[in-house]
């Protein structure tokens, strides 16, 4: 469980470096790609750049906090998310939709059956088009 909440929180960060990260100044853009894109130690990052360890974790710390209060403030990376969840969403509701026109061109030939099905799949198609419409109002 840990081990995910930390991947969670390494991907936020990633995230966070890809969209505000040109508002960094270009040592701490630098810092923050060594440690969090090639994954090097803030030792090897210290020694690459003649400085403590602690500098590295200081500056990193500082950096993502700033990150961090950019997203609060703007909330881009917030709005990305919400994005995708919705695609994701609207795919769904596209193959609700597939499903439900075959199913009403077959239903001439097993018609009780099929419009039970058909009515079933309106169902859900109708719920997650109106759970789409209710996130895009926020």
């Amino acid at each position: 469980m840990r081990m995910e909440r930390a991947l969670r929180e390494r991907h936020t960060i990633v995230q966070l470096v890809d969209v505000y990260g040109s508002l960094l100044t270009p040592k701490q853009r630098r810092l923050l790609e060594l440690y969090y894109f090639q994954d090097l130690s803030l030792g090897e990052i210290a020694e690459r750049y003649g400085i403590t360890r602690q500098a590295v974790y200081d500056s990193v710390r500082r950096s993502i906090q700033e990150l961090r209060r950019l997203e609060r403030n703007l909330g881009v990376v917030g709005r990305n998310r919400r994005m995708e969840h919705l695609a994701t969403r609207l795919e769904r509701a596209e193959r609700l939709l597939v499903q439900f026109m075959a199913d009403l061109r077959e239903s001439s030939r097993d018609s009780r059956r099929r419009q039970g099905r058909s009515k079933g799949l309106f169902r859900v198609l109708l719920r997650e088009l109106r759970m789409i419409r209710e996130n895009l109002r926020r």
